[in-house]
């Protein structure tokens, strides 16, 4: 039974140890964005389920510091990929209104001083994650710095493409009543 737990362990590491983000360019930007990771998200959920077996077997005692490392990695990997997703999806979503219209940077120059804060550092955040292409190296690197930039990122630009859809009901709401 120990030597099941030692093999599949090892298999979880030579998984983890082949796995790779793919990261393709956006638009002109220079930006590399991350791909959807399926393979690696297919992995965190097989090896989660795995190694909670293993929490559950009684031959698991000498293994018991690798076993709660491994679940506290994949843990940390599924935490910062949902909050990198949903940062780069809202980025992707304004990246082209406040970069590419001058006329919204007009009408929200706040959210468009603030947008340029979290672009450039979103892009430097991904330029360095490219350069990472194991999602073990890239998602634990830094991984509590990463999380709480990317977290306040998330916020920012919630509350930006909140302000935007305002923004826009606002200005159809004028053009309505200047018709009627």
């Amino acid at each position: 039974a120990e030597i099941k737990i030692d093999l599949a362990l090892q298999k979880i590491a030579g998984i983890w140890g082949g796995l790779k983000f793919e990261y393709t360019p956006f638009k002109a930007t220079g930006v590399n964005i991350l791909l959807q990771p399926g393979e690696v998200y297919e992995a965190l959920d097989d090896n989660e389920v795995v190694l909670q077996n293993m929490m559950g077997n009684r031959f698991m005692g000498f293994f018991e510091a690798t076993i709660t490392d491994w679940k506290g990695k994949l843990g940390t990997v599924r935490a910062v990929l949902e909050v990198l997703l949903e940062v780069q999806r809202a980025w992707c979503s304004l990246e082209s209104i406040f970069l590419g219209s001058e006329d919204i940077r007009e009408q929200l120059p706040e959210d468009a001083k603030r947008f340029d804060g979290i672009d450039a550092s979103f892009k430097e955040q991904m330029g360095d994650a490219s350069q990472t292409p194991n999602p073990l190296d890239a998602c634990l690197k830094d991984a509590s710095a990463t999380i709480e930039a990317l977290d306040d990122h998330e916020v920012a630009l919630q509350t930006m493409m909140g302000n935007r859809f305002m923004a826009v009901f606002e200005t159809q709401i004028v053009t309505w009543k200047t018709k009627h």
